[in-house]
């Protein structure tokens, strides 16, 4: 591998933006000071546009999320029924965390039961993961999977909260991974995490669903006895 030439330099920029909406954010990174001023400018410009495309296009895919919102959620319009029903789509999950990362383990069934309910208020009757045995090995499989181009889906996940609507910055993002034991080398990856490829961990990855989690938590977050949710969900 070829090491940076001694005259290499690194600096850090940070760069303040504001979408058309008033939100303010920054744009910041690490650059080799070499690099000449256009050259520089031309990077961060090219950057912060990709960052405003993404910020725009999230917004977009909540607008109508935001627009039952506007109707209130205790108010009598049918968005707000169909957002207080008592039939009201509940599922169940399991709650960790592996290497700073959140992972949801559900079975087959409350996938498919919570997929069909994109964009509405789903309730999600949260445990903790047991610890030990085939069921943390394959969240940690899972979590190691997913530094992998193995999910088959992204979501975007929005904690319901009656004082915020969902917004770029308030919205997480997640992969989704299943059917591990065709998308991965089992053997190695379990290896890797020392564990063995036991028929009891290919059958717990075969029968159940992992929604991990797209970037690690700062700081250490740790997963309630047991807790209900609101939450309601996009595919992106």
């Amino acid at each position: 591998m070829n090491e940076p030439a001694d005259s290499d330099e690194f600096e850090e920029f940070t760069f303040p933006l504001e979408t058309a909406r008033g939100q303010k954010f920054t744009l910041s990174g690490t650059m080799r000071t070499k690099l000449d001023d256009r050259t520089k400018g031309e990077i961060v410009d090219l950057l912060a546009r990709a960052l405003v495309a993404h910020y725009k296009k999230t917004l977009a895919r909540w607008e109508p999320v935001r627009r039952q919102l506007a109707f209130g959620v205790t108010g009598d319009s049918a968005a707000a029924k169909s957002w207080n029903s008592p039939q009201a789509a509940k599922v169940r999950a399991q709650a960790g965390s592996v290497g700073g990362r959140r992972v949801f383990t559900m079975a087959r069934a409350e996938w498919k039961r919570l997929r069909a309910h994109e964009g509405t208020l789903v309730e999600i009757d949260l445990e903790r993961a047991p610890t030990g045995g085939a069921a943390e090995s394959a969240s940690v499989i899972a979590c190691l999977a997913a530094e992998y181009l193995v999910h088959t889906a992204r979501l975007e996940v929005w904690r319901y909260s009656e004082k915020d609507q969902p917004t770029p910055y308030n919205v997480q993002e997640y992969l989704v991974l299943e059917n591990l034991t065709r998308r991965v080398n089992l053997p190695m990856f379990a290896q890797r995490v020392s564990t063995q490829d036991s028929p009891n961990l290919r059958k717990h990855l075969r029968e159940h669903v992992f929604i991990v989690k797209e970037l690690p938590d700062k700081g250490r977050w740790q997963a309630k006895a047991r807790v209900l949710e609101r939450i309601d969900f996009l595919a992106t």
